[in-house]
């Protein structure tokens, strides 16, 4: 049996990307940058930094003036947690916990917008551990994260299942040796595919 399971956030804890597309397309329209269905996609568990990396790649001085603008866009844009929380997390989560299974979150995600989301639908108590993709100098799809998260629970890679959403995340736990299950994203390389997270607890065993 595994020992502990490590969600990522937006799409799996939160079915939260439709809106964050749509804040990021309300943005960047504002500035003149126009976001295809394809950099849309490419966006998916990415995180701000990593985000304006990729859109203006040359223009450092406009890059950091438009991530300070975005960074106050969010905070001004008004996104109801509740609504978007994953109907089967609650029910699934008590289930672990009641098995004995520790929990982490390991998302590209801010420490500040995680604690939120956790406080907001009442779920801060599952979660032993929270890690943030801003806590090192590469995101997902690198495994740093993982590698951290795995290491922070004392546990090793084996003992350890992950949820994703996004092929990033998908990515980035496979390179830390770990099994992933992927949430709606039938991705080749995950170890598993679910289409809701109570399958989690089959896979567990």
């Amino acid at each position: 049996m595994k020992k502990a399971v490590i969600f990522d956030m937006d799409g799996v804890i939160v079915f939260s990307e439709t809106v964050y597309q749509k804040r990021r397309d309300e943005f960047f329209s504002q500035h003149g940058i126009e976001l295809t269905e394809e950099i849309q996609a490419s966006l998916v568990g990415s995180n701000v930094r990593d985000m304006f990396a990729k859109l203006i790649p040359t223009d450092e001085q406009r890059r950091y003036a438009l991530m300070h603008a975005y960074e106050q866009f969010r905070l001004d844009y008004p996104i109801d947690y509740r609504q978007l929380l994953n109907p089967d997390l609650l029910t699934t989560v008590k289930v672990l916990k009641k098995k004995g299974i520790r929990l982490a979150i390991a998302s590209s995600s801010s420490l500040t917008i995680i604690r939120k989301i956790l406080a907001i639908n009442q779920l801060t108590d599952f979660f032993e551990l929270l890690v943030s993709g801003e806590q090192f100098a590469r995101s997902k799809p690198d495994p740093e994260i993982y590698y951290f998260t795995v290491e922070q629970l004392g546990l090793s890679a084996e003992d350890c299942l992950v949820v994703e959403d996004s092929t990033i995340g998908v990515t980035a736990a496979l390179r830390a040796n770990l099994e992933v299950a992927a949430l709606n994203n039938p991705c080749a390389q995950a170890t598993y595919t679910i289409q809701t997270v109570r399958e989690v607890l089959q896979l567990i065993e």
